[in-house]
């Protein structure tokens, strides 16, 4: 019976915590990337960022 209530604790709750934070860290990860991207197009197109 012990290994009937661990299996519904995790098919519960461990599987969508897991799936919750994969897809927090996804979005996370995303986010900081496309933060670079567009840091570097400003960078890039600013015409008094760049050296004359």
């Amino acid at each position: 019976m012990q290994f009937f209530d661990l299996t519904w604790i995790l098919i519960w709750w461990i599987v969508p915590l897991a799936l919750l934070l994969g897809r927090a860290a996804l979005a996370a990860y995303r986010t900081k990337k496309k933060k670079e991207e567009l840091a570097e197009l400003e960078k890039r197109s600013t015409p008094f960022s760049q050296d004359f």
